[in-house]
């Protein structure tokens, strides 16, 4: 029971009543309250001001002339005001009369509530009375702790509210990231949480591989590229000749293979002439040196008539099948009776060392004057004399045709048979010079081209008066070619 300062009385039956009120008044759950003890004061007077009489009176600041301790006017006439202990109706949400802001109502009578302000709920953990829930205190009334779900400003990266490593917020609320030493599903192959870039996952978190620019075990070299003409080839194997990759600005060519005569050298240099290796199929021989005359020639060919080179056995070689320039096919200096015509230099060669078949062994066509009897000459002496045998003009020199045939004057012909003494080239018999057909009456013989003489049986014109052409006296022309008187 509560019975608070103001105006009570005493009903007859001993229960104490409101005054001005017919009605016990009663303690919490509705039981009237026991009867007051007789004190020996007299009862108060009815007619008197009272509290509940529904007038204000002096020491009242209400008076609702009600029982109601729930409106703005409490029954002891005091104005309602929280921790009165009364729930205002309306106005408060609770009252429990006391100062405790901790417990269940709090001193603005108010029913604890989470975002109050003040941790007074069963269950609060905190309770910073603001609608931030990413402070230290959740809008729930807990704390802000990792794993809840919340990002805590200041304090967390990040809090997805669960326990795996593997998303892209860890259990302990940093966000992911390469070398945390957990793997990020979907983003990271690998997560070792060390620097080493050489063990079995990189710094970016990705497997090991052979073109990631990073050398690792078993790798000799790893740039990074594609590219098989550098220096390491994307295989991640060092670059060397042989590899079938041309190393730029190391290899001129480089073919994979490790035969040396084809036309990339195991050097990984272009198959050439001189190199001292024969190229199949290009070179029949390659001695490795410029010496045209060793049976190898500098044009990796073996030293053979026509190869341009002279070898061996040659006289000569041109390198061509020309045979009317100074070197025959044969490769022998080109000769008078090769049986080719040396142009230039011979007008024939019929090959051979006949004189009358149209060609000299001097390799000159026939002409008068060569010294050798060809067709259509009579004679060739090969001088230029006249009184020979036979004529500048290549005919025999006979008896008429004007030209004197070894005149016997001639020192050179001494006793030349069938000489001529004179030939004035005519048949007139009588003149100094007898003609050919001139032969001796007496004896036959012939005076062919003979000086006249008196004796010849030719009376010489004006130097003859007679010529019998004996030796007799007595027969009308003397030995002096006198007429007999």
């Amino acid at each position: 029971m509560r019975v608070d300062e103001g105006c009570w009385v005493v009903g007859l039956s001993g229960l104490l009543l409101a005054c001005g009120s017919t009605h016990p008044l009663t303690i919490d759950g509705g039981a009237p309250p026991p009867p007051i003890p007789d004190t020996g004061v007299p009862p108060i007077d009815a007619g008197a001001p009272y509290c509940g009489d529904g007038v204000i009176s002096d020491g009242e600041e209400c008076d609702d002339g009600n029982t109601s301790n729930t409106d703005g006017c409490l029954t002891s006439c005091m104005a309602a005001f929280c921790g009165d202990g009364w729930v205002q109706i309306g106005v408060e949400g609770c009252d429990d009369g006391n100062d405790d802001d901790t417990d269940s109502c709090t001193n603005l009578c108010r029913y604890c509530s989470c975002g109050d302000g003040v941790v007074n709920c069963a269950g609060e953990e905190c309770d910073d009375g603001n609608l931030n829930d990413t402070d230290g205190c959740k809008n729930n009334c807990s704390v802000n702790v990792c794993g809840d779900g919340v990002r805590y400003i200041g304090v967390e990266e990040c809090d997805d509210g669960n326990a795996s490593n593997t998303d892209s917020c860890t259990n302990v609320c940093e966000s992911a990231r390469c070398g945390d030493g957990f793997v990020q599903t979907g983003v990271e192959l690998c997560d070792d949480g060390n620097l080493d870039n050489l063990d079995a996952c990189r710094n970016n978190c990705s497997v090991p591989e052979c073109g990631d620019g990073v050398v690792g075990p078993g790798l000799e070299c790893d740039d990074g590229n594609s590219d098989n003409t550098d220096a390491c080839l994307n295989t991640c194997v060092a670059a060397y000749c042989g590899d079938g990759f041309v190393w730029a600005g190391v290899e001129a060519c480089d073919d994979g293979n490790s035969d040396d005569r084809d036309a990339c050298r195991n050097t990984c240099e272009p198959a050439r002439c001189g190199d001292g290796v024969v190229w199949a199929g290009v070179e029949a021989c390659d001695d490795g040196n410029m010496d045209d005359t060793d049976g190898c020639t500098s044009r990796c060919s073996p030293d053979e008539c026509g190869d341009g080179v002279i070898g061996p056995g040659s006289e000569c070689d041109d390198g061509n099948a020309d045979d009317t320039d100074d070197c025959l096919s044969t490769c022998l200096l080109a000769r008078c009776g090769d049986g080719f015509v040396h142009a230039g230099v011979e007008e024939c060669d019929d090959g051979n060392t006949f004189d009358g078949d149209g060609c000299t062994t001097a390799c000159t066509l026939p002409r008068c004057g060569d010294g050798v009897t060809s067709a259509g000459e009579e004679c060739d002496d090969g001088n230029t004399s006249n009184r020979d045998a036979c004529t500048t003009a290549c005919l025999l020199n006979v008896c008429g045709d004007g030209l004197v045939n070894r005149a016997d004057t001639d020192p050179a012909t001494p006793g030349c048979q069938g000489c001529e003494q004179c030939d004035d080239g005519n048949t007139d018999a009588t003149d100094g010079c007898l003609p050919r057909f001139a032969a001796h009456p007496g004896t036959g013989v012939s005076l062919a081209c003979r000086r006249a003489t008196c004796g010849d049986g030719f009376v010489h014109a004006g130097v003859e008066e007679c010529d019998d052409g004996n030796r007799v006296d007595t027969d009308g022309c003397s030995n002096t070619c006198r007429a007999a008187p």
